[in-house]
């Protein structure tokens, strides 16, 4: 569990009167998470217009699964959320973005500049979905993202390497398998959080 100084809470005393208790909360910490928002309890969860922002190394460092190989991170995640409602599994309505930006990535077999990933999220049926756009010279990656019921987490997507992909990186892709008729690699990741 994180511990946040800088909290700053303002508690909206006519909401007390509709049994709907609603805070605008703001919170942060240097090198850290950063955020700010309205949350309302009406038998479960709200948020509206919330913000959270991170470096990408910071979020990396607490991922429940980290990647099987040495991998460095840099620039910044930002999640814009519009609306948000919980539900079961997850969520009942869910609007926002999550965007990566001055994504890179430092692998052993090379480093990679991701330009700015950006993943729209909403709900589908209760679960969570994640729809990613990735494209740069190097690499382009599209696919979803669904976190189903019990932290069950589903990625389906393609990779499509760039004209400046690292040569190491290029000689790898054959592990993914075969290649579409348009150069793609197919993704599929399964498991769970």
């Amino acid at each position: 569990s994180e511990r946040f100084s800088n909290v700053q809470w303002d508690l909206n005393g006519w909401s007390l009167l509709t049994l709907s208790p609603q805070v605008a909360l703001r919170f942060g910490e240097r090198g850290g998470l950063n955020g700010h928002g309205t949350l309302t309890w009406r038998g479960g969860v709200q948020a509206h217009d919330l913000v959270l922002s991170a470096p990408a190394a910071w979020v990396l460092e607490r991922l429940p699964q980290r990647p099987p190989f040495p991998l460095d991170v840099a620039g910044r995640l930002q999640l814009n959320v519009t609306e948000f409602t919980q539900g079961q599994p997850w969520c009942d309505r869910l609007y926002g973005v999550l965007d990566w930006v001055g994504a890179e990535a430092n692998t052993p077999a090379g480093q990679l500049d991701l330009a700015d990933p950006s993943a729209k999220l909403r709900c589908q049926q209760g679960k969570l979905v994640a729809e990613l756009h990735q494209s740069s010279e190097q690499v382009s990656v599209n696919g979803k993202l669904e976190l189903q019921a019990h932290r069950q987490y589903l990625f389906q997507g393609f990779l499509k390497p760039g004209p400046e992909l690292p040569e190491q990186m290029r000689q790898g892709l054959p592990f993914l398998g075969q290649p579409d008729s348009q150069g793609r690699y197919p993704l599929r990741q399964q498991g769970r959080l």
